[in-house]
């Protein structure tokens, strides 16, 4: 059985100012695959990741998304995406249920739906009894985890960490 290819980059290059940051990418990422994409802090990977995602511009080469080209501007493909980026400014004087709830609206969700969903997965990560409280009061593990929750709550066929275990104890 032939797996979908859902990401492909080929030759992806990337300059900031006169600094080359990314040198020619070149990769293929088929339904099913897990990879880790690995380097030195400046190497390039939240700016590979963030490409992939469309939040940056100026790059050559080619990205697709789902056999399809990246385009400037398109957000079809970003319904299927999840995404936990490296450092995130949360709203947080939202409570996890609002926040996700909102989350999960702006991914076309129904929000009784995406709030029971939420409530599903923060569950499983311990956090049941915070669901109506502010985030403002969590600890940066806390907030690790409404941000995986809000990466997961869509289905997306496709999942984007960076550097999602940066504040989470070793049990999560």
């Amino acid at each position: 059985m032939n797996k979908q290819k859902q990401i492909s980059l080929k030759n992806v290059q990337m300059e900031f100012d006169t600094q080359r940051v990314l040198k020619g990418i070149d990769l293929d990422v088929f339904q099913g695959d897990i990879i880790g994409y690995i380097g030195a802090n400046g190497a390039g990977k939240s700016t590979t990741i963030k490409i992939m995602l469309g939040l940056l511009e100026g790059y050559t080469g080619d990205v697709e998304l789902f056999g399809e080209p990246l385009q400037t501007g398109d957000i079809k493909h970003k319904r299927k995406i999840g995404y936990v980026p490296e450092s995130a400014d949360m709203y947080d004087q939202l409570t996890p249920s609002e926040y996700l709830s909102f989350s999960g609206i702006l991914y076309g969700m129904d929000p009784v739906v995406a709030n029971e969903k939420a409530f599903q997965l923060l569950r499983l990560l311990g956090m049941e009894d915070v669901f109506h409280k502010r985030i403002d009061s969590f600890s940066k593990g806390m907030r690790q985890k409404v941000l995986i929750v809000s990466s997961l709550l869509h289905n997306p066929e496709v999942i984007f960490l960076d550097e999602p275990l940066n504040g989470l104890d070793t049990n999560s």
